[in-house]
């Protein structure tokens, strides 16, 4: 009779804790992705040609003024795209020119987008928006494939919070959020470490 009960003890506890748990540790796990977030470290794993000897990045927020270059999505895709436009090709020809001329010993090439959409559609439209870019630039020959990292991070570092949007129509949203999307290229040392 003892066994019985205790067998009952341990069902009825699981059905009690059960419930709690499954929807607890969904949230701990949230937590704790936001609190890397909010911290402002940035960590990011790029992407190569072979997936090999893959470095981690991080990207310093106290790196250089200028440490970072950063285009406009806008001049580079339509809104939701990640083709490159005609006007984009030609500010990425002069970008392979200047990088050609400098000769970084790595190039991070990061994809940012805004709010809108799903986080989901946003992390796969700024790692495709990054891996266009970095496709782009290694049409120049004297660009090192192996030194050329792409990565994205959906919408993770706004320059405009959406809140300082507020009220706006769907339009007007979209031009006030544009400075999030962006893609930016890393090379100064200071700010690149593995």
């Amino acid at each position: 009779m003892s066994a019985s009960r205790e067998q009952d003890n341990a069902t009825s506890s699981q059905q009690f804790w059960y419930p709690i748990l499954n929807k607890l540790i969904p949230f701990m796990v949230l937590i704790c992705m936001l609190a890397l977030v909010v911290s402002g470290a940035r960590f990011l794993k790029p992407t190569t040609d072979k997936g090999s000897n893959v470095p981690t990045i991080v990207l310093s927020p106290e790196a250089s003024p200028g440490a970072a270059k950063t285009l406009p999505a806008d001049q580079l895709f339509e809104f939701a795209s990640s083709v490159i436009g005609q006007t984009g090709l030609k500010t990425l020809a002069e970008l392979a020119t200047s990088l050609e001329q400098e000769a970084p010993a790595k190039v991070i090439i990061v994809g940012h987008t805004d709010a809108l959409g799903s986080t989901s559609f946003n992390s796969k439209l700024s790692q495709a928006r990054a891996d266009a870019v970095r496709e782009q630039l290694l049409k120049s020959k004297k660009i090192r494939p192996q030194s050329v990292f792409a990565i994205g991070v959906a919408d993770h570092y706004p320059i405009i919070k959406a809140a300082q949007c507020p009220g706006k129509a769907e339009a007007e949203l979209i031009q006030c959020l544009a400075p999030n999307r962006r893609v930016e290229i890393w090379t100064k040392p200071d700010a690149i470490a593995q």
